[in-house]
Order: structure tokens, then sequence, then C-alpha cells
């Protein structure tokens, strides 16, 4: 009978006789010089923009904050996409189908770039200054937090019958001036009572959650930044803001 101890020293013995002579392949073959490793010396520097973006599944997130962990100063990971499927829990097809399979979503959304060595997949990791959905993303939460707050505040400060009549004016302003400003829309929603908070801001996670992820909406913008990266974004970000309040509008109405 080995003792635990003994088990233990001829297990980590195998473990650094690999790590100092071989490296494993995507496919599983062995060859070369050492096994790549997680950066385990300091903590991940995960930029936040990724972890709240709205236009990145959960899978998706998942699997760049391991290639974040693998990557070495260049931005480059060395990863089996087996290895990544164990460490985050997702099925090996996903990942696949994620990084380098049908959808390619990781690469063709401009997170990723996939080149080749020998027979492994190298991953490069994009920087994410000129990404669009990262760019919409953060105009999107520009506009939650604006909206989320503002309009149930400005509810608490008028009466009825002026909440009547500035939403009468909402609706005729907007049908003789199809760019006046959305803010004055906000008044769509007031609620008069305690519950103006309350329901002002459950009704406004529900419908923009549906509404930040129609495509129909978005993606005409990341078109648009891609084909002409040097455009006025402020300009856009006003485009974008309008199109995000019609469709909050949409379901909430048709919510009703």
């Amino acid at each position: 009978m080995f003792s635990q101890e003994s088990v233990m020293k001829k297990r980590n013995a195998m473990i650094n006789s690999m790590a100092n002579h071989h490296s494993v392949t995507e496919d599983g073959f062995i060859f070369g010089d050492s096994i790549l490793s997680p950066n385990s010396s300091y903590y991940i520097n995960l930029p936040q923009v990724i972890r709240r973006c709205y236009f990145l599944d959960s899978d998706e997130i998942n699997i760049l904050v391991e290639l974040y962990s693998w990557m070495n100063t260049e931005g480059i990971a060395q990863v089996e996409q087996g290895l990544i499927a164990i460490k985050t829990g997702i099925p090996l097809r996903t990942v696949k189908n994620k990084m380098t399979g049908k959808t390619n979503s990781l690469k063709s959304k401009g997170f990723i770039s996939v080149s080749k060595k020998k027979r492994n997949n190298v991953y490069t990791i994009q920087k994410l200054d000129f990404n669009p959905y990262i760019i919409l993303s953060e105009m999107a939460h520009a506009f939650a937090e604006r909206n989320y707050y503002k309009g149930n505040l400005r509810s608490l400060e008028w009466e009825e019958v002026q909440v009547t009549e500035e939403i009468q004016d909402c609706k005729e302003m907007k049908e003789s001036d199809s760019t006046a400003p959305n803010e004055i829309c906000t008044l769509n929603w007031i609620i008069k009572g305690e519950q103006s908070i309350t329901e002002w801001r459950k009704k406004f996670v529900e419908c923009f959650s549906r509404t930040v992820a129609d495509k129909g909406i978005y993606m005409k913008y990341v078109e648009s930044m891609l084909s002409n990266p040097n455009q006025d974004y402020s300009q856009l970000c006003t485009m974008f803001w309008n199109d995000l309040y019609e469709g909050v509008v949409k379901y909430q109405l048709a919510s009703k």
C-alpha cells in the first residue's frame, strides 16, 4: 500500500516532468517544450466593459474571462478548447462554436483573432478601443442610467393636473417634431403616488432589457461603425438613444 504522501509526491513529480518537457495540442497530441498554464502570478485585469457588455451572452463572457487568464503580456493565449470547456463548465460544442465554429461569434464580434501554431489554435485578444459592440454597450449603459433615475424623480414633483398637461404637450411635440428630445416623453411613464418610483423602475427594467437585445435596433449601428469608424460618435449616440427610447416605449405599450 502506498501512503497518501507518497502518492502525492509521485503525482507532483509526474506533473512537473510533463510541464518541463511537453505541450498538449488542440486535439490531444503531445509535442515540444512545455504545457502552457494560466497567469497565476497575479490577478486577472479584466475590463469591466466586457463583463457588462449587453451584446455578449454569458457563455461568450465566461470564455473571454478564461482566455484573459491564459494570455501573456502581448495578449496571446494558447489553450485547448476542451480545457476551456472544463474550466468554465460550458459544453465543448458551445465553446468550439463560439470560438472557431459555425457562429464564430467572438471572432466575428472582434474580440479575438485566431491563428495556427503547428497544430494549435492561438488566440489573440483584440483591443477594445474601437469595438462597436463595446462602444454601443457603453452608450446603452449611459442611456439606462439617465432614464432609470431621471423620470421617476420628476414624477414626485408634479401635481396630477400638471402631469396630464405635460403628457399632452409631449405627444403634440413629438407629432410635430420627430427630433424632439426623448427626455420629455418619459412623462408617458409617470404614475402619481407613493408607488411611482417602484413602478417606473420595474417597467423600465423589463422593457429596456428587451430593447437592448433587439438586433433590429443595434445591428445597423454596428455595421455603420465598422464601415466608417471615424464618424461623429456624438451624433451616432443621439440616434442610438432615440431608437432605444422608441423601443422601450414600444415594449411598454405592448405590455399593457
